[in-house]
């Protein structure tokens, strides 16, 4: 019995010292909020492999929000997605290398960009407009 626990304790340490593959990652995060209606935060976040992700937003007391969100992948794809909400609807911005990303339109969206459905490539640009008026 004793043999037994201790061996559970063991795979439990070194489960919450490393996880998978024994590397650390990190993140940073801030907010900050006033009480007219203004606010602002950020995180970002690394994976020990490599890998982040972040995001940023602010918006003010009269309805406008301005904000970006991405990642970055450990076999190099990349996608930052830039946005504006406000009351002439959600717009956004896409910037991304992902496979299968071009620049010809589709739906509501507008691409701007070479080809980057290689890895190697320049990002894409993508422009969503979603909502507001006259969509």
């Amino acid at each position: 019995m004793l043999a037994k626990v201790i061996v559970i304790c063991v795979a439990v340490g070194l489960t919450s010292a490393g996880g998978y593959g024994g590397g650390v990652g990190h993140s940073t995060s801030h907010r900050q909020q006033n009480g007219y209606g203004n606010y602002n935060f950020e995180y970002n976040i690394a994976d020990p492999y490599g890998a982040t992700n972040h995001r940023t937003e602010s918006g003010d007391g009269y309805g406008k929000t301005v904000g970006s969100y991405g990642l970055s992948d450990i076999d190099g794809r990349v996608r930052v997605v830039d946005y504006v909400a406000d009351g002439y609807g959600f717009r956004a911005n896409i910037r991304t290398n992902e496979p299968g990303t071009s620049n010809q339109d589709a739906a509501d969206a507008y691409y701007n960009g070479p080809d980057a459905s290689g890895y190697g490539g320049s990002l894409a640009i993508v422009h969503a407009p979603v909502g507001g008026y006259g969509h």
